[in-house]
């Protein structure tokens, strides 16, 4: 199922399209995860969106820091990486029901 995000006015390398890989529930709300096959930057193959659905619901089902407001949908816009942040981490965006997105470092538990 892949799902189209139009807002133009994201920060980040704009999310075009996804597809859904699962739901999680945190702090007693369900929340859909999905992995990014388009981006304007690049596309995204369904062998790589396998690859990532599994670690990347595992990094947000372990995440213990604070969510955006009203998250609805945490997409995988990045395979895991260190960047800035020093950690091995997804980055994700969480979407919330107005499809206004903020970025957000899942790290991975080692």
């Amino acid at each position: 199922m892949c799902h189209s995000i139009t807002n133009k006015k994201m920060s980040y390398n704009k999310i075009l399209s996804k597809k859904t890989v699962g739901t999680i529930v945190k702090n007693g709300k369900e929340i859909t995860i999905s992995v990014a096959t388009r981006t304007e930057k690049w596309m995204r193959p369904d062998v790589a969106v396998d690859a990532i659905a599994d670690p990347f619901t595992e990094a947000v089902d372990g995440f213990t820091g604070n969510l955006p407001e009203n998250t609805k949908d945490i997409c995988a816009r990045e395979a895991q990486h260190t960047s800035q942040d020093p950690r091995d981490h997804f980055t994700g965006v969480c979407f919330d029901s107005k499809n206004q997105g903020k970025s957000v470092h899942f790290p991975i538990k080692k």
